[in-house]
């Protein structure tokens, strides 16, 4: 019923704020917090209270596209510096459409001094998207991640994990011990295939689809996390689980 409530609720609340926009920024609260001037400014209309925005909107726009350009100098660069600091992978812009795609490749090293390991994460991810017309937007991402987490990391998915036997369905009692296969939970991530050894293997999928057909109305359909209010954390649907289909 609480999933059912909060559909209903984003559903309506979309419809009573969208204005012929489509394109949405994903939710990231680093980068939501540079757009708060504008967001609470008492000169504009924004409904703050649901995330993510269109940031096509006339009232965002303006400051989006000064974030996106920061560090531009204007002046002529080559292609490779172009698209490390400037621009997408692919860019192609056309009178009626655009399409964008990246390559998300991160790597990160540490070490958990309380559990005396090294940490690292290891990430290969993609996206694509781009705008048909000025009603029809999309958008699709996807990370393939592994990575050997701080003991108090490793210790949550162990403790939310299930265990699921493949020995045990095919009725292998004697090999079961060899077929044990862990399935825990990444926090805000997805079911962690681990690999033993402390290491966790795991893959993030988003998509989003956005149509404006008319002024007051937007629909969207997706696979993703909404937030639903102004703080920290997202109130009636959590943005800290993995992400949900809705509509």
């Amino acid at each position: 019923m609480k999933k059912i409530f909060s559909t209903v609720l984003l559903l309506f609340s979309i419809i009573s704020v969208a204005y012929s926009q489509s394109e949405y920024q994903p939710y990231s609260y680093q980068f939501y917090q540079k757009l708060n001037s504008d967001v609470y400014s008492i000169n504009n209309r924004v409904h703050s209270s649901l995330k993510p925005y269109f940031i096509d909107d006339t009232l965002l726009k303006h400051h989006y596209d000064s974030l996106m350009n920061y560090g531009s100098d204007g002046k002529q660069h080559s292609w490779g510096y172009r698209k490390l600091f400037n621009e997408h992978l692919i860019d192609v812009k056309s009178e009626g459409s655009t399409f964008y795609a990246d390559i998300l490749p991160d790597f990160t090293i540490g070490n958990d001094f309380s559990g005396s390991k090294s940490t690292n994460l290891t990430s290969l991810g993609f996206q694509l998207g781009g705008t048909v017309g000025s009603k029809f937007y999309y958008n699709l991402s996807g990370y393939d991640n592994q990575a050997v987490f701080p003991e108090y990391i490793s210790s949550y998915i162990n403790q939310t994990g299930i265990v699921a036997s493949w020995a045990e369905k095919a009725n292998d009692v004697a090999n079961l011990s060899n077929y044990i296969n862990r399935v825990g939970i990444v926090p805000g991530q997805a079911y962690d295939q681990n690999l033993g050894h402390g290491t966790s293997q795991w893959s993030y999928i988003t998509a989003v689809v956005s149509y404006t057909p008319v002024k007051y109305l937007n629909i969207t359909a997706g696979r993703d996390k909404t937030f639903i209010g102004d703080g920290y954390r997202s109130m009636l649907l959590s943005d800290y689980a993995s992400p949900y289909p809705f509509f």
